[in-house]
This record gives structure tokens, C-alpha cells and sequence, in this order.
């Protein structure tokens, strides 16, 4: 059975029985059909299009298409893998992506906003409960920088099921086995013993 789903007007996906096939953007040019996320029951909301948001530039747009294609689904593949659950992962593209992105955003987005978060869910999931809490609590965790903060400790909170990130990009990065990752993962994993 084939379904065309529109999402917000500028998005349809195309579902084949119960999996989604392909997202298709309508602008003004042809649809562009790019592949859907194997193994998901929806498309991640982080993978959708740079180009249904218009207030990004064109350098903005090519930069997190190729960001989405090329480390996006690994990351998110693990983040999910951590959570035990196929939970949503927004991100708010236009305040974390600057004007003009360069390479080292990619690193940027991965160890500021990914891997300490991945691994806060790996604590909060070593044991049965904790498992169990999480996937009945967390419905979403979103990522943003929309208030210029640079400090870890006010960075998270947790409201209506959502795990919020709010953090500069290029601020304070939380490399592997930094004090600022320790912090990270520190503060992600108190917050959500406290919420859960």
C-alpha cells in the first residue's frame, strides 16, 4: 500500500506499508528525493531537509545536507542505541550553524551536542531501571543554542518528557575525556535522575 504523508506543506513522505520510503521537499524547483532513515518508524526530525527551512542560507542548507548525510545517521543510530528506544532528536539548525560553517563544525555539533549526551544515556540505561524510567519518561531530546550560554551546569533541563540541550556550538568544547565532557555527561545524567 502506498501513502503520501505531507508534513508542515513543504514535506511529504512516501510510506510503503508501515516504512517510510523517501522525503520529498517541495519547493519551486522539482521535488528532491532524498533516502529515508532504514529501520525507523518515522524520520528523525533531525534529519529533516536543511532546505524546509528557509531562513537558512544556501552555505547553511549545503552544509548540514552534507552533515545529514555523511555523520548524522551514525550519531543518531548510537544516541538511539543508548536511549534503548527510538527516541525523537530535534535540532534547531538556524541558532546552532553559523553564518558560514566551516569543517570544524562538524566537530563541533558531534562532540558538543552528541557523544557526551550519547554517553549520559548509557549511564542513565545500565540498569534495569533506569531503562525502564527513561523510556517511559523521554519523549524527546532537543538541541539548540538560543540563548548564548557557555556553561554546562545551566545548559540542560527537562520539561514534559523533552531533554533539552542549549549550548554554543564552538563554546567550551566537551572533547573525550575533557573536564568539559566529564561535565557534560555529569550534568545530563543528574538531571535526568531527577526527572525520571
Amino acid at each position: 500500500m502506498f501513502k503520501k504523508l505531507a508534513l508542515s506543506g513543504l514535506l511529504s513522505v512516501l510510506v510503503i506499508g508501515s516504512s517510510p520510503v523517501s522525503v520529498i521537499a517541495q519547493d519551486a524547483a522539482p521535488a528532491v528525493i532524498a533516502p529515508a532513515v532504514p529501520a525507523s518508524p518515522a524520520v528523525p526530525s533531525a534529519l529533516m531537509p536543511p532546505s524546509a527551512d528557509l531562513q537558512l542560507n544556501l552555505g547553511q542548507r549545503n552544509f548540514i545536507n552534507e552533515f545529514q548525510k555523511n555523520q548524522l545517521p551514525g550519531l543518531l543510530k548510537d544516541m538511539q542505541a543508548a536511549a534503548g528506544f527510538d527516541v525523537d532528536i530535534t535540532i534547531d539548525w538556524k541558532s546552532i550553524c553559523p553564518e558560514a560553517p566551516d569543517a570544524q563544525y562538524i566537530e563541533f555539533w558531534t562532540n558538543q551536542y552528541f557523544l557526551p549526551q550519547t554517553e549520559a544515556l548509557k549511564k542513565i540505561t545500565g540498569t534495569e531501571i533506569g531503562k525502564t524510567a527513561l523510556k517511559a519518561k523521554l519523549k524527546k531530546i532537543h538541541f539548540s543554542s538560543l540563548k548564548d550560554n557557555a556553561n554546562k551546569a545551566n545548559a540542560y533541563s527537562f520539561e514534559d518528557g523533552v531533554l533539552s540541550y542549549d549550548h554554543l556550538p564552538n563554546s567550551n568544547l566537551p572533547e573525550a575525556g575533557s573536564a568539559e565532557y566529564t561535565d557534560a555527561v555529569k550534568y545530563a545524567v543528574e538531571l535526568l535522575e531527577k526527572s525520571l
